[in-house]
C-alpha cells in the first residue's frame, strides 16, 4: 500500500508544474518532470523506494523524476488525465 505525505504530493505537484490555471479542463500536460536538490531528500527518497518517483546522482546534486506510477497516482489525487509527452 502507498504511504504518502502532504509535502511529499505538494512536491510531486511542484516537479511537473501542476496549477489549477494550467489545467485545459480536466486535462494537464507537464511541462516539466524533475526536480534538483544539492543533496538526498528523505521525502523524495521515500518516493523513490515506493517506486513514485526515480533518482540520478550528479557530483553537484541529485535530480528526482516522476515515474508512471506517481502520474498515476497525481491523477487519482487531482481527479484529472495527465498527458506526458
Amino acid at each position: 500500500m502507498l504511504k504518502v505525505s502532504a509535502e511529499q504530493i505538494r512536491l510531486m505537484k511542484h516537479t511537473t508544474g501542476l496549477e489549477r490555471d494550467k489545467l485545459r479542463k480536466t486535462k494537464y500536460k507537464p511541462y516539466r518532470n524533475y526536480y534538483t536538490a544539492p543533496c538526498e531528500q528523505e521525502s523524495w527518497e521515500d518516493l523513490v523506494r515506493q517506486e513514485l518517483a526515480t533518482k540520478t546522482s550528479y557530483i553537484n546534486g541529485v535530480e528526482y523524476c516522476i515515474t508512471n506510477k506517481g502520474f498515476e497516482l497525481l491523477s487519482i489525487i487531482f481527479e484529472i488525465k495527465i498527458i506526458k509527452e
